[in-house]
């Protein structure tokens, strides 16, 4: 049998540092509270939680820290290279991102809009 869960994270915090509008300058720290896992099935996030994934009680967070942000191809979609910390070990990875753009929200703090793009 084959499904397809929407899982998130309800505790995460990430920072972006840039000195221009041009996104491609920009350094991304995120961190995860991976025991933050919802799935909306709590069988399955306990599951997610154990050492058989995440191994929450010994592992409190995941890390992933930019190094290279690709110009944009046609569909606006970046690549998006850094180190991943999970589980104790750290990897270089590419994750391909779209920038949907920067606008300032009702109070004037700007809000940059990113998602992990499909390719």
């Amino acid at each position: 049998m084959i499904s397809h869960a929407k899982e998130h994270f309800k505790n995460f915090n990430a920072n972006l540092y840039t000195f221009e509008k041009d996104f491609t300058t920009a350094k991304i720290d995120l961190w995860i509270d991976p025991a933050s896992i919802d799935t909306g099935d709590d069988k399955r996030d306990e599951h997610f939680k154990s050492i058989d994934f995440f191994d929450v009680k010994k592992y409190k967070e995941i890390t992933f820290t930019s190094s290279t942000i690709g110009k944009a191809d046609s569909n606006e979609n970046h690549e998006l290279f850094g180190e991943l910390t999970m589980l104790g070990i750290t990897k270089n990875i590419k994750l391909n991102i779209l920038f949907g753009g920067i606008e300032k929200d009702p109070c004037g703090i700007e809000k940059l809009d990113l998602q992990l793009a499909e390719k």
